[in-house]
């Protein structure tokens, strides 16, 4: 018996499987794109007519509610009536975010939206579904996201009131985050939301389930039709929001 556990693929086996390894991820990511599209569908159609569903969810992920932590961000995000996840399921690799909001008093925008795109040149998977060696070599980060302009209404451009403090390379931050909603107007998506986000459309009931922190969902629905009388709580982190359950407990 030997004394050591030594071993080695040779360099053709080893490429072998990996190529196959990276075939499977390709062919799990379609199926999982096909999947979370038509679940998301099915909740979309059923929660449309539930205040304040989206921003709950969204908020109730850690990421998104310490990018959101603003009372002002929270105040905006309750006009959030929808939120989409497009992509191509044979070509999962580049996708959008749609968020779409009733009317509202800090912009005039009925839809919000960041699109993440292949490079320039990149070509698009085959439509017949076989795998090329330019999406086997694919990183998310290869990504391109977009920027928008947001018609913000006078006295309420929460970008211009909470700004972001950049480094010098302007590719991470370097003190206060500023708005959630430099994600939309800003190219560079330097907290990585888009994919959190997508995360987060994927499985959307264990997220509602959450409460957000500093963030009222016992909200009166009557009082939407006021502007400016939303009751969103503050952001004291002794705040215990009452608890909207989705779930039997």
């Amino acid at each position: 018996m030997p004394d050591n556990f030594e071993a080695e693929l040779p360099d053709e086996v080893h490429a072998l499987l990996a190529t196959a390894d990276k075939d499977r991820e390709i062919r799990l990511n379609r199926v999982a794109a096909a999947e979370n599209q038509k679940f998301l569908e099915l909740v979309r159609s059923k929660v449309k007519d539930v205040p304040l569903f989206w921003a709950v969810t969204l908020l109730s992920h850690p990421e998104i509610g310490h990018a959101a932590s603003t009372t002002s961000d929270k105040d905006a995000l309750k006009y959030l009536t929808d939120v989409e996840h497009i992509q191509d399921v044979n070509d999962p690799r580049e996708f959008e975010i749609v968020f779409h909001f009733k009317e509202n008093p800090f912009f005039t925008n009925t839809e919000l939206r960041k699109k993440y795109s292949l490079p320039a040149g990149t070509k698009p998977a085959p439509a017949d579904g076989s795998i090329t060696d330019e999406m086997r070599a694919f990183e998310a980060g290869d990504l391109e996201p977009s920027s928008m302009t947001i018609d913000w209404k006078e006295g309420n451009n929460l970008v211009a009131k909470h700004p972001r403090k950049l480094g010098e390379d302007e590719d991470e931050i370097n003190g206060d985050i500023g708005s959630f909603f430099h994600f939309f107007t800003e190219k560079a998506d330097i907290l990585s939301l888009g994919t959190t986000i997508a995360d987060v459309l994927a499985e959307p009931l264990e997220f509602f389930s959450s409460d957000p922190a500093g963030f009222d969902s016992d909200f009166d629905e009557e009082d939407d039709e006021e502007e400016g009388s939303i009751d969103l709580g503050d952001d004291d982190e002794e705040d215990q929001p009452q608890r909207k359950k989705q779930k039997n407990e």
